[in-house]
């Protein structure tokens, strides 16, 4: 504990950790119990409504990096929910940061301030960096799927249009011979 959360790091270091280990824990529950929709739903709650809010009070508020975080928070939960739980949760979170925002703009002693300029610009920069190649790699993994996914159906509608045309073909054939008369028969 004294290693990852102790009192010698910075806390925005220990928030790191906190949420890597939550993040762990959320993947294990989900890969053991197999309900992925209850993982989303943890994982909105404990990461992007309780430690995103507490990033933001220990990195200079929305002067820092975490309104870059809450646009991927926000558009990863439209991602991993669905129906009205994606709606209200959203609803949800873009209430509650813009009321962090509005609350840190009227009380700024609330927040806790880079030391310098420096340190901010490299916290904006790293946030927009990180959440950039993130968004980039879901997005492009899930157009990948999505791309798959229709190339999959294509060829399933194409072999039911073939099976469709064989179908076809021998209905009329077995209609046209039992149209015919029967030469067995005649003789």
């Amino acid at each position: 504990m004294e290693k990852y959360l102790g009192k010698h790091l910075d806390l925005r270091v220990r928030l790191f950790n906190i949420l890597a280990a939550v993040s762990f824990g959320l993947l294990y529950l989900s890969i053991t119990t197999g309900n992925y929709q209850l993982g989303y739903i943890l994982t909105v709650v404990f990461i992007f409504l309780i430690l995103f809010p507490a990033a933001f009070f220990v990195s200079d508020g929305y002067r820092g990096g975490m309104p870059t975080f809450f646009v991927f928070a926000v558009t990863i939960s439209v991602f991993m929910l669905r129906g009205r739980t994606a709606f209200i949760v959203t609803a949800l979170e873009l209430v509650l940061y813009v009321a962090l925002c509005v609350y840190a703009y009227f009380r700024p002693d609330s927040v806790q301030h880079f030391a310098s300029e420096g340190d901010m610009l490299q916290d904006i920069i790293l946030s927009f960096v990180t959440v950039s190649i993130s968004l980039g790699i879901i997005m492009h993994y899930h157009f990948r799927l999505n791309y798959e996914q229709q190339k999959e159906l294509e060829k399933a509608r194409e072999e039911a249009l073939a099976l469709s045309r064989v179908k076809t073909s021998f209905l009329t054939n077995t209609a046209m011979r039992s149209a015919r008369p029967s030469t067995w028969f005649s003789a």
